[in-house]
């Protein structure tokens, strides 16, 4: 006599207990619920898929354009590296003679700077950026080739008298020679960018091979502080070369030798070897910097010399660092200026970058051709002035 409600529809009791006895014990039921809680029916997908091939083919996207510059630009770095490694094997295999050796002249240290600074310098000239930075690699092209190129060849018979004996011409990187004094002769009138900014192996190399790795200067703070002093210690075994090149003098023979036999390799061992390092520190840094002692004698001129590059507008200047981002040699160019209103540093070359890229044009170089044009000015203000003094008497 009792009613059962339910809200599933009418099915025979019989029929609904047969069912739950075959089917598995399931918390749905039929009417779609957990427990008495409604939850959607999930009705199958009856749409033909495509196959797996398919949608690779479809889902497959085209790769990324090449970057044709960057690549460039890491081709040109590896063919810099190679002809590094070229001119470092040139001077082992003169310098460190070994069995089997080739002799041909391709092979020599003298040719093979002369080489790669001659092919390198036709990209170099591809990529220059001014007017000014096309004179200045002209310059630094033409002047080396013609001075450690052409004329040896045409002077190989001249001798160059010196302390420790005659050599060959140039001779300009041989202590003691006659041409290493005018030499430095030349650098108290001019500047240490006679040797370093225009006319040197070494800046020709770095500026044309070394080029693409410019962009990796080391700048930082504690470099200008302490590290480039450390060329001081080239500069002392410089000294002590010539110094024992002096026979008169009548140092121990020993000694003498031995700073004499070991001043070469440990001055030009370092220099090749840091032509390897050009991809990590930059092009001109690692040696001109840090280790060359003729630079560190060459930029004493820029300090006692008639060369320096003042700042004719220092009022005027706008602190945007500018030329201290362009210094390939890490001189602080801005505090320079704003503290001494010059750079007169021994690490200017003067290569007149910074000269270049002011935006105000607060910098000047100033030589022995200014300090002319000065006393000339002067003269002639003197002379007109007396010359108005007699006409008015």
């Amino acid at each position: 006599g009792t009613v059962l409600m339910s809200n599933t529809p009418a099915t025979p009791l019989l029929t609904r207990a047969a069912a739950a006895d075959a089917a598995p014990a399931s918390p749905l039921t039929a009417s779609g619920q957990i427990n008495d809680v409604p939850v959607p029916v999930i009705v199958a997908d009856t749409t033909p898929q495509a196959p797996s091939w398919w949608v690779a083919v479809m889902a497959w996207k085209p790769p990324p354009p090449v970057n044709l510059k960057l690549s460039w630009h890491w081709a040109v770095l590896a063919l810099s590296f190679a002809s590094a490694c070229y001119i470092f094997w040139t001077y082992i295999n003169v310098a460190f003679p070994y069995p089997g050796a080739p002799t041909a002249p391709i092979c020599s240290i003298a040719y093979s700077e002369c080489l790669v600074i001659g092919v390198w310098s036709l990209w170099r000239f591809f990529v220059c950026q001014s007017q000014q930075d096309s004179l200045r690699i002209s310059l630094v092209v033409a002047s080396t080739l013609v001075m450690y190129g052409l004329l040896p060849v045409i002077l190989a018979s001249v001798s160059i008298p010196g302390i420790g004996g005659p050599t060959t011409f140039p001779g300009n990187h041989t202590p003691g020679s006659l041409t290493f004094f005018v030499w430095w002769g030349l650098t108290l009138l001019f500047g240490r960018r006679m040797d370093c900014g225009y006319c040197c192996t070494c800046v020709a190399t770095r500026e044309t091979c070394g080029y693409s790795s410019r962009h990796r200067t080391q700048r930082q703070r504690w470099l200008w502080l302490f590290v480039r002093h450390i060329k001081w210690l080239s500069v002392a075994l410089m000294v002590l070369y010539i110094v024992c090149l002096m026979k008169f003098l009548h140092l121990p023979e020993k000694f003498t030798s031995f700073v004499t036999k070991w001043f070469w390799p440990v001055t030009l061992v370092p220099y090749y070897a840091s032509l390897l390092l050009m991809p990590l520190l930059g092009n001109r840094q690692n040696y001109c910097r840090w280790v060359c002692p003729f630079g560190a004698i060459y930029g004493i001129s820029n300090k006692i010399g008639c060369f320096t590059i003042r700042a004719v507008k220092r009022e005027e200047c706008l602190h945007c660092r500018q030329c201290e981002s362009v210094c390939d040699m890490g001189v602080p160019v801005e505090e320079l200026v704003r503290t001494e209103g010059k750079v007169d540093s021994t690490d200017c070359v003067g290569c007149g970058r910074c000269v270049a890229v002011c935006p105000r044009k607060v910098l000047e170089i100033e030589d022995i051709t200014t300090v002319v044009v000065k006393l000339t000015r002067v003269v002639k203000q003197r002379f007109r002035k007396t010359k108005d003094d007699q006409a008015k008497e």
